[in-house]
């Protein structure tokens, strides 16, 4: 598929089927007690529904499959205090310059960042990147061909609220 060519509605799977590397994203909760249900591995891309999940300034939740957590749900099981919750929507996951898989949007909003797994002694990162979805993918696909062998995570930032 032609990156110019992605929309929202879009749905894709690279046909290579190739293996992703183990790479384990930082959680902001315990795993057991993860927000939201049909969990999912985040990075991973044998699932076909589109996956959510939230994020702190510490990690991030399993992805899920579900329905969206409750507010009461979110505040048992993600630790408040001095960050922000984002809400975020699995958008696609990239690696070596190429793209793996592409869900469709479950929502409009047009906010995108691109998660950098850590790596060594370096912390994960959340990159803003531009909109519409196919120069957000675009510019998560460039990003990758300069960190080989690291899976990247293309989100759409639903909502973010303080978390104290």
């Amino acid at each position: 598929m032609r990156l110019m060519d992605l929309k929202d509605s879009s749905a894709w799977t690279d046909p290579q089927r190739r293996r992703l590397p183990r790479v384990e994203l930082p959680l902001c909760t315990d795993a057991r007690t993860s927000p939201g249900s049909g969990h999912v591995d985040t990075l991973g891309v044998d699932h076909d529904e589109t996956a959510r999940l939230h994020a702190t300034n510490r990690g991030f939740t399993r992805a899920y499959t579900g329905p969206d957590p409750t507010f009461e749900e979110l505040a048992r099981t993600v630790p408040m205090g001095y960050t922000n919750l984002d809400h975020l929507e699995k958008v696609a996951v990239v690696l070596d310059g190429d793209l793996l898989r592409f869900w469709p949007a479950r929502s409009t909003v047009q906010a995108f960042d691109v998660v950098v797994p850590p790596a060594g002694e370096q912390a994960f990162m959340r990159l803003g990147v531009s909109h519409p979805v196919r120069f957000a993918v675009d510019q998560a696909v460039n990003l990758s061909a300069r960190l080989p062998g690291l899976p990247l995570l293309v989100v759409r930032r639903l909502s973010s609220a303080t978390w104290h």
